[in-house]
């Protein structure tokens, strides 16, 4: 495979994982809203928890396709860019994310996908306290939906610190070391 093919590879699979990722988010988001729909229906708190499964699969494989994005990102950037001064788009976002680090968390940054992730599961943990008191239901129950929800909140931070690693630059810092790394490697 010569250097443009793989170029136009490359891009393709980073396209593709976009997609991938906004599919994920949109299905997850859909989901639990029906799901939510059904548990307020029925009066059944514990139905309102079945989102958070779906929210925690979804959420995980979120983060995998951001840290592939950003190894293929830096692989482009390390290896055609550095080679092709008419090939620049990876070296300008990864300049756009160094300079965004500095902003990032800020009360007037978008929301991401991670935020919308995290709220739909806080929500569901919201309706299923909210039909947990509507219904009277037993002390098990409300232990239950408090565990879950420590557990969301641990998740919550998890996604988080994952999705800010790969949005400050310090994934294409690791990613970068690791080219040169295997680069070094292959030319001994």
């Amino acid at each position: 495979m010569n250097a443009n093919s793989e170029y136009e590879a490359l891009r393709k699979e980073l396209s593709e994982i976009s997609a991938r990722q906004f599919n994920l988010v949109t299905f997850s988001v859909t989901a639990s809203g029906a799901l939510l729909a059904v548990a307020v229906e029925q009066k059944q708190p514990l139905v309102a928890l079945i989102p958070l499964l779906i929210l925690w699969f979804c959420g995980g494989v979120y983060i995998n396709h951001a840290y592939a994005t950003m190894r293929i990102a830096t692989y482009i950037r390390n290896f055609h860019e550095s080679s092709n001064p008419a090939l620049c788009w990876e070296t300008y976002m990864q300049k756009l994310r160094d300079h965004q680090a500095k902003t990032k968390g800020t009360i007037l940054s978008w929301p991401t996908y991670e935020d919308l992730l995290i709220a739909s599961g806080t929500v569901a943990i919201i309706v299923a306290l909210m039909l947990a008191f509507q219904v009277s239901s037993t002390p098990a129950t409300l232990i239950i939906i408090g565990m879950m929800a420590l557990i969301w909140i641990i998740f919550a931070w998890r996604i988080q610190h994952a999705a800010r690693r790969a949005t400050t630059g310090e994934l294409d810092r690791v990613y970068d070391a690791l080219w040169k790394t295997l680069c070094e490697n292959r030319s001994t």
